[in-house]
């Protein structure tokens, strides 16, 4: 007859199950609440961030429009000037067009602007305030005097520059936008006025400067939202005015440190932006960083699309902000879960052991019985 099991062996058995079930339930639940820590804080942190960067390009389009609001308000006082409304009256008279041509000649290097016309009530030029002083054009078809010869009211916004007008505007504006982009056209921010005289339109003037090579705007939005901050000897924020899809106007530097005017937009980009007339959000790498970004679409006056403004920020920054979060929430999980697993452990030995004590106790007494039996034999 063999002798009954042992009862230490059986108690012990018992003990090594609780702790295998117990370990590997801890195993999957921290594994589990680490993915959707991860996940969670990921996509939270991403969001957000985009979120800013949606708010960093409205306050970008503000300062973009103040210029061109600037320039339509100087325009507006010149509207009224008497020696802009005498020349105009009398456009034959040297005299005049001496004088208009001096003083508006000031007033557009004191705005520091590339452009400042006038023109009759049917869009031909009478003068120009750059060498060599071209008149007798026609702008008629520019989309910023065409609205405001048709509705007599004032009109600001972005227009391209083709060669032809670029070449007559005066000296050194296509060499400008060559030296730029390689692109013998040119991206214009401005405004245009009507001059009135007791209900009657007497001409249009016109005032812009070349977005081409220009940084104000770009550093005034970066200096803005950003306050110019670095982060790991990259700019944290950075923005950019595209004419079509290339860079004219831009503090993205590339890997020698400078303005990387002239490098183009990726294509998923621009197919949406400049193909859909539609804002473009994500992730975006600009010439040699990763950066959450946002693209609009600038459209000139006649909605036409001719270019995007682009506000980003360093991906990296929220990137490292993540997986701080990440460890030190894993962290916390980790402590609470080793806490826990050994509270269970003692907790399970406390429960195991008057088990095996008892299971122990009536093993000896089946040994006596079994002994008692086999010696009687």
């Amino acid at each position: 007859m063999l002798p009954p099991p042992s009862a230490s062996g059986w108690g012990m058995k018992l003990q090594t199950k609780f702790i295998l079930a117990i370990t590997v339930i801890f195993i999957v639940l921290a594994v589990g609440i680490a993915v959707l820590n991860i996940n969670y804080v990921n996509s939270t942190t991403i969001r957000e961030a985009e979120n800013r960067v949606r708010i960093y390009l409205r306050a970008g389009w503000e300062i973009y429009d103040a210029k061109t609001g600037r320039i339509l308000s100087a325009l507006q006082v010149l509207s009224r000037d008497h020696i802009i409304v005498s020349f105009l009256k009398d456009p034959t008279d040297e005299e005049l067009r001496a004088a208009a041509t001096r003083y508006l000649e000031t007033v557009r290097r004191d705005q520091q602007m590339d452009i400042l016309n006038v023109t009759a009530a049917d869009g031909t030029v009478l003068l120009r305030t750059r060498a060599p002083y071209n008149t007798g054009d026609s702008l008629a078809l520019d989309p910023l005097i065409k609205h405001v010869l048709a509705d007599e009211v004032a009109n600001s916004g972005t227009i391209i520059l083709e060669l032809d007008r670029l070449d007559v505007e005066g000296d050194g504006l296509v060499e400008r936008c060559l030296a730029v982009g390689g692109e013998p056209r040119g991206m214009m921010a401005g405004a245009a006025v009507p001059v009135v005289e007791n209900g009657t339109l007497l001409g249009v003037i016109e005032m812009g400067g070349l977005l081409n090579g220009a940084a104000e705007k770009v550093d005034r939005i970066r200096d803005a939202v950003f306050e110019n901050e670095y982060y790991q000897g990259k700019p944290v924020g950075t923005a950019t005015i595209f004419m079509g899809d290339m860079r004219i106007s831009t503090n993205v530097l590339d890997k020698q440190g400078r303005r990387a005017v002239g490098t183009r937009v990726s294509k998923e980009v621009a197919d949406r932006v400049l193909g859909e007339g539609l804002s473009w959000t994500g992730r975006a790498f600009v010439v040699d960083t990763w950066y959450l970004s946002q693209y609009d679409p600038i459209r000139d006056p006649d909605g036409q699309i001719i270019g995007m403004l682009y506000v980003g920020e360093l991906e990296k920054k929220y990137l490292d902000l993540r997986t701080r979060a990440v460890i030190s929430n894993l962290s916390v999980i980790l402590l609470g879960l080793i806490l826990a697993y050994l509270l269970w452990f003692f907790l399970i030995r406390g429960i195991v052991k008057p088990i095996r004590q008892l299971s122990v106790a009536r093993s000896e007494e089946h040994t006596s019985d079994y002994n008692h039996i086999f010696v009687h034999k």
